[in-house]
């Protein structure tokens, strides 16, 4: 098995320090730095084929740059169509999209919600088949964007 190329790997290959390499790879942060340095630390991460790792900088609070679907019918016409178009704008904004069929469980529908919270994922948008108000407001109150759609939840908070 191949270890796996780190920041650190990167900043030994360029002579830089680790936190240089976080600066070039932090488009938000625009400091002063050499072109030369930057260019340096480019062409090692290229050569090592180094790639973040999404969820290290989601627990320094840059997010996944992941939405989750969560549907209650993925054979169902207009969720294929919806799924579909979600996609293309996810993509077209370098977003990833976890498209999950609860199929009419509220039971699924909880374990995916679940689990798309513990992937730590940008939002979720949601057509619910049963949650109640207060599950989807502790999301809220936990800093997680919920987009509901086609469905009413009753007692809903909206910040």
């Amino acid at each position: 098995m191949v270890a796996r190329v780190t920041i650190r790997d990167v900043a030994k290959k360029a002579g830089v320090s680790v936190s240089t390499v976080s600066r070039v790879l932090s488009p938000q942060v625009n400091d002063y730095m050499r072109e030369e340095t930057r260019g340096k630390v480019r062409g090692a991460i290229k050569e090592l084929d180094y790639r973040p790792d999404i969820r290290s900088q989601s627990l320094r609070g840059r997010g996944t740059r992941i939405i989750g679907l969560v549907m209650p019918d993925a054979l169902n016409p207009f969720y294929q169509e919806l799924a579909y178009v979600l996609e293309e704008v996810c993509y077209r904004e370098k977003y990833g999209l976890l498209v999950c069929s609860s199929k009419n469980s509220i039971t699924r529908e909880l374990a995916y919600i679940d689990l798309l919270e513990r992937q730590k994922v940008d939002g979720i948008i949601l057509s619910t088949v049963g949650l109640k108000a207060i599950k989807l407001n502790n999301l809220v109150k936990k800093g997680i964007p919920i987009v509901l759609m086609d469905r009413d939840v009753p007692g809903l908070i909206f910040r």
